[in-house]
């Protein structure tokens, strides 16, 4: 599958780790090119507007990781496009929700997935 660009976009991000610098650079669209887990290397913050465009990809949470996969703070928002989040309920039976909101916002739009979520 083609993966989208959007304007504004400074490129794709294949990792946790590059999914949490994007995050902590403030970025406002982010694109993923790949499907990959998340772990236990704590929850990812938003703390401004964000768009995270999935090119149809799944970020799963991985074994063990009971914390939400994102936390949205005051006065963000989260816009999900084309992505699925996966809880991995089979081995998260415990886990909190996929996504926290501490007075932020979370937009689901055209092929947004939440799955396999316990809480």
């Amino acid at each position: 599958m083609e993966q989208l660009h959007l304007p504004g976009e400074t490129g794709l991000v294949e990792s946790q780790q590059e999914l949490r610098a994007a995050l902590a650079q403030e970025e406002e669209v982010i694109s993923i090119g790949g499907s990959f887990e998340l772990d236990d290397g704590g929850s990812l913050n938003v703390t401004c507007d964000v768009t995270i465009n999935g090119n149809a990809n799944t970020l799963t949470r991985a074994a063990g990781f009971r914390s939400p996969l994102f936390v949205v703070s005051s006065g963000a928002t989260l816009c999900l496009k084309e992505i699925t989040l996966d809880g991995n309920k089979s081995c998260n039976a415990k886990a909190e929700s996929l996504v926290r909101l501490n007075g932020g916002s979370l937009l689901l739009e055209r092929g947004a997935v939440l799955q396999n979520n316990a809480a």
